[in-house]
Order: structure tokens, then sequence, then C-alpha cells
């Protein structure tokens, strides 16, 4: 599954977006991580 922002391979950790999945890095960038992760929207491609 690649990232929707960067396509980037995804790996670990992404958001799904309503435009497709986004990766942890990208997140980052993006300031919105934390904020995701808190409210557990943040998945794991090894599974939850």
């Amino acid at each position: 599954m690649k990232c929707q922002i960067c396509d980037k391979e995804i790996t670990n950790e992404y958001f799904i977006g309503v435009n497709g999945n986004i990766c942890a890095d990208c997140l980052k960038e993006l300031m919105s991580y934390h904020v995701l992760k808190q409210l557990g929207l943040i998945k794991n491609i090894k599974g939850d």
C-alpha cells in the first residue's frame, strides 16, 4: 500500500484518509500525527 501524499510504500503506521492512506512521516510533517494517534485513528500495517 502506498502513501497518498509522498507515494512511498507504507511499512508501519498510517492514517486512513478520505482520499487514501497517509504514512506516519507525512502526518508528522503536517503536524497531525500525535493528535490522530491520541484519538486512536492511526493504524499499523502489522495489525493493531
